[in-house]
């Protein structure tokens, strides 16, 4: 019976890794890559929807993550170590208030600073949600 808690919560923890590693990468990629480096578009949403889910989810993936694994070191069942609700409440309010920042960031540093035009509606659920800005009307069709 330990032997299946134990595989079950090396199972949980190996696979919120790879979440959190995936959901890092786009990050990277649709945020904040962007602010580092030279591009020719970017994507950027006025509401922030987008980037403000993808940390949150990033640090609501992290803090289960950790929880499990202080589990399994501690050997402790399941539930016995969860973060307080005060804590976890300001870690994702941080979180989102991060998306946010990155986001306008984008648009203030990258759109606005080198005058990005904004590509024409497209249909399709993303495009209704986050807009893509190059800096050569061109790009648009290949973005």
């Amino acid at each position: 019976m330990k032997n299946k808690i134990k595989a079950k919560q090396i199972i949980i923890i190996t696979l919120g890794v790879i979440f959190i590693l995936l959901m890092a990468w786009v990050i990277w990629e649709a945020f904040i890559q962007t602010l580092f480096g030279s591009s020719n578009a970017v994507i950027f949403s006025f509401d922030g929807i987008v980037p403000i889910s993808c940390f949150i989810l990033v640090t609501w993936l992290s803090v289960g993550t950790y929880c499990r694994s202080c589990e399994f070191v501690q050997n402790k069942k399941y539930g016995d170590i969860k973060p307080k609700n005060k804590t976890l409440i300001r870690l994702l309010i941080a979180s989102a208030i991060l998306g946010l920042s990155v986001n306008y960031a984008n648009y203030f540093l990258i759109i606005k600073a080198n005058n990005f035009i904004e590509c024409p509606r497209k249909s399709g659920y993303k495009e209704n949600l986050m807009r893509d800005y190059v800096n050569n009307i061109n790009l648009c069709e290949k973005t």
